[in-house]
């Protein structure tokens, strides 16, 4: 009976592993497309949507490594490394509050000196990939799931997938009107 239990979680521990490495390599080349759209077209919401990105990344390794390390016990540490997952979380929200700290601060400076943001119809493009990126995500990391990182993971995509809605209506604003404050919705969004 034990061992059917440790197959079965074994199997689900490959499953898990399979969708944050495949996630993982989608959200890591859509960063790098999105990092450099978004300074090649002079994007705050584009380069602030790829930070995300980034933290996405990152939310991946920490899930992918809490979920290597969580079954594993040792003499000295009976109760294995179950709390992994945990601190895995408290570093990814550090490293969320720094990044809003930094993308706040950029989109202040554009606010008081608006910049022209460059080709919008590139960074439509750019946002509405990046949107289908994320939902593929939701669709491998539906939060049917009962590990806290892996709701950690999916709550992330969602929100990344939100900054790609947001930065599709930037460049939809800046590209079809001619209204006299455009660019400054790239910042204020």
């Amino acid at each position: 009976m034990d061992l059917l239990k440790t197959s079965r979680q074994n199997e689900k521990l490959r499953e898990q592993t399979y969708r944050l490495i495949g996630m993982f390599v989608l959200t890591s080349s859509y960063f790098l497309v999105e990092i450099i759209i978004g300074y090649i077209t002079n994007s705050t919401a584009l380069v602030a949507d790829s930070f995300h990105m980034l933290s996405d990344v990152m939310a991946l390794v920490i899930a992918l490594l809490s979920i290597r390390m969580s079954p594993k016990k040792w003499s000295k540490n009976t109760f294995g490394w179950a709390r992994a997952e945990v601190l895995g979380a408290l570093v990814n929200a550090v490293f969320l509050i720094a990044l809003c700290f930094s993308i706040l601060v950029e989109a202040l400076k554009r606010f008081f000196d608006p910049e022209e943001t460059h080709n919008p119809v590139l960074i439509l493009y750019v946002g509405g990939a990046g949107l289908l990126v994320n939902i593929i995500g939701l669709f491998l990391f539906h939060v049917s799931s009962s590990q806290m990182n892996m709701k950690g993971v999916f709550l992330h995509v969602l929100a990344d997938a939100l900054g790609s809605v947001i930065v599709i209506i930037s460049a939809l604003i800046i590209w079809l009107t001619s209204w006299e404050y455009r660019f400054y919705v790239d910042p204020v969004l």
